[in-house]
């Protein structure tokens, strides 16, 4: 017998053993591929659905852009549909940044809480959330609540790479401790730069 018989004799012993284990287990295979189907439908119909919400979400952005509305007043209206209609998507994080520059232009601090504080912001960049932390550091700034402002500036100056906005949140930083006489502190960041 040569190598090749030999081969083909152990390939043979092992395609018989399967198959007569698929036979005397017919109930488990079964089972297992009727569960392994049920898995593969479930991940298909998640996948498209989830697609689809996304699609929906963009095509509601677009919307504002390709009908614009009047009023700013009426842009406001359509990004707020599309922040509580389509939650969790880059759609809604969009609509939210806009919603926190309307904000800020209309001195709104009700709105700037919700959105500063209680969206749920799903867009993964750390350039933009330092500069989401940066606007809380200056809400709480705007308040008069300066240790808030400098949790905030913190924040921001630790998640930003670039050295342009970790001068900006430092400068907001050293603001925010000469409010509350902090002298040395803000010193110490001065002497860094």
């Amino acid at each position: 017998m040569d190598k090749k018989e030999l081969k083909h004799d152990i390939v043979n012993e092992k395609l018989i053993g399967v198959v007569e284990y698929l036979n005397d287990n017919k109930s488990k295979v079964f089972q297992g591929i009727i569960v392994l189907l049920a898995i593969i439908s479930f991940t298909v119909w998640y996948t498209v659905s989830n697609l689809n919400y996304n699609k929906s979400a963009m095509e509601s952005l677009q919307d504002i852009y390709i009908n614009p509305a009047s009023s700013t007043d009426e842009v406001v209206v359509q990004y707020n549909n599309v922040l509580k209609n389509y939650p969790g998507t880059n759609s809604s994080d969009y609509a939210a940044a806009h919603l926190i520059r309307e904000a800020i232009i209309n001195n709104n601090d009700s709105l700037m809480n919700v959105l500063l504080f209680k969206h749920d912001f799903t867009y993964d960049d750390d350039i933009f959330n330092s500069l989401l932390d940066n606007l809380r550091g200056d809400y709480y700034f705007n308040k008069k609540e300066y240790k808030n402002a400098i949790k905030y500036y913190d924040k921001a100056i630790k998640k930003s790479d670039l050295e342009q906005f970790s001068t900006e949140y430092s400068i907001n930083k050293i603001r925010a401790y000469m409010m509350i006489d902090d002298y040395k502190s803000a010193r110490k960041i001065l002497d860094s730069f």
